[in-house]
């Protein structure tokens, strides 16, 4: 059992508003995880979007793109996986009715992303060139070209997770959203005049993917800080000066955060190794994987937001004191999860080719391609109810769980399975994309035991 930190707030006295009709319900789910998922599909685009562009330019673009977006990801896995724990506590905070807690919480992720961000992008800059050594020597100095400039859009993105915690948090998932949204539009527009040059502007290629990415960001964490410091008039909060840093929640941020960082970047750094592997097998294979990833990813961050709500009315219902509303809630968040893992595996079945060719139109690529999203569609399922399980663990503070199935699931399991198929037996990227989908089968295994059980009542934050 995750030991429990010591409460030294003081206890709230107006707790969360509760109907006990609709409370725990997938209706009460889903209406706060429909503004959670037009944001993640929108986040997840910019990434899409660097994608699709650079494969008007060609394969050897888009496997570019494709390892330089996993290698810039990589240091920040830690920084932004401790900072979702902002989302937990500013929910249980507000469950309680503890609104001066809210804000204090998020002041603090906002200094240990001040204090964590500088080292991640150092890491990042620095890493680079033996990172991409490892890869072809004409995909090489476009990745390179790439994360020099994309990971300070990655920098500024962290800035925004802190304050899309403190909205959700709160129950609040519109703000977030439609700062999300016109950031996308932002980035759609930028990024296709900065690389193709349009009306005489220079064409940047690759550069201009990145470029683009970074005015979206930008503008978003622009937007965020905008609303945030007006938040005392929207919300009915505390007023909101910039408070001084504190030891004691800065130390329960971490308690319950870097356990989470350390899952993230154990997940992220062996998709980088997986990545850097799958590119031995040539550069069609890595601009197959590049592309399949990357329509995952619309897919999987939809889950994201359902596991994001899901953590939200967690903690919010933990932080009221009904623990049985909120199981009702995580459960409820896993068969949203369920369903539509099975709806995005049956569309990808359906339509697999013609995804793929929406990336590159290259015959090799579209064939490739098409078969590999066999194995993506396989996942879905699995995939759907690991990560939604694990945000409804983190509402409740059950991150270490999450710690070591993510050392032994990715590391121990994965990685060498992807080897063994791939190299070992000789079944090349079919091989490795095999143990990509037992990874998914073994993590939602564990995952949903864990919260069905009920350990995660026992601890306290």
């Amino acid at each position: 059992m995750q030991e429990p930190l010591p409460q030294t707030e003081e206890r709230a006295t107006t707790r969360r508003p509760i109907d006990p009709a609709g409370a725990g319900r997938p209706g009460e789910l889903l209406r706060l995880a429909a503004p959670i998922v037009v944001s993640t599909a929108s986040s997840s685009l910019m990434s899409v979007v660097d994608t699709a562009f650079a494969g008007r330019l060609g394969p050897t673009e888009v496997a570019a793109v494709g390892l330089a977006g996993v290698l810039v990801w990589v240091p920040y896995a830690l920084l932004n996986g401790t900072l979702s724990s902002v989302n937990t506590f500013v929910a249980q905070r507000f469950g309680a009715g503890d609104l001066p807690g809210c804000v204090r919480f998020t002041w603090q992720g906002l200094y240990l992303v001040t204090l964590g961000a500088l080292p991640a992008l150092a890491l990042a800059v620095f890493a680079s060139p033996l990172y991409f050594s490892l890869t072809s020597a004409d995909v090489a100095p476009l990745a390179a070209l790439y994360t020099r400039i994309r990971v300070f859009a990655v920098w500024a993105f962290s800035f925004v997770m802190v304050f899309e915690g403190f909205w959700r948090g709160m129950g609040d998932t519109r703000t977030p959203m439609r700062i999300t949204v016109a950031a996308n539009l932002l980035n759609v527009v930028a990024t296709y005049m900065l690389m193709f040059g349009p009306f005489g502007l220079p064409r940047l290629g690759v550069a201009g993917a990145a470029w683009g990415t970074l005015l979206a960001q930008g503008s978003a964490l622009a937007a965020h800080v905008w609303l945030f410091l007006r938040a005392p008039r929207r919300h009915g909060l505390p007023t909101l000066p910039p408070l001084l840093p504190s030891a004691e929640p800065i130390r329960r941020l971490l308690w319950v955060g870097v356990p989470v960082g350390v899952t993230w970047l154990l997940d992220m750094g062996s998709y980088a190794v997986f990545t850097i592997y799958v590119g031995t097998f040539g550069t069609t294979a890595l601009a197959v994987t590049t592309i399949v990833v990357q329509i995952q990813s619309l897919s999987f961050m939809q889950m994201i937001a359902v596991g994001q709500a899901g953590t939200t009315l967690v903690g919010q219902y933990i932080g009221a004191g009904r623990k049985d509303i909120a199981m009702r809630s995580g459960i409820s968040a896993l068969r949203v999860g369920a369903l539509y893992g099975i709806a995005v595996g049956l569309l990808f079945l359906a339509t697999r080719e013609h995804l793929i060719g929406l990336f590159n139109r290259d015959p090799d690529v579209v064939q490739l391609g098409g078969v590999i999203l066999l194995y993506s569609a396989a996942m879905q399922l699995f995939d759907g109810v690991w990560i939604v399980a694990g945000g409804a663990l983190r509402g409740a503070g059950d991150t270490r769980f999450s710690l070591w199935c993510g050392i032994i699931v990715a590391w121990l399991l994965f990685l060498p399975l992807a080897y063994g198929l791939g190299s070992g037996i000789g079944l090349g990227l079919h091989g490795a994309w095999t143990a990509m989908v037992v990874w998914a089968v073994v993590g939602a295994a564990v995952h949903v035991p864990r919260f069905l059980l009920g350990t995660w009542q026992r601890i306290s934050i």
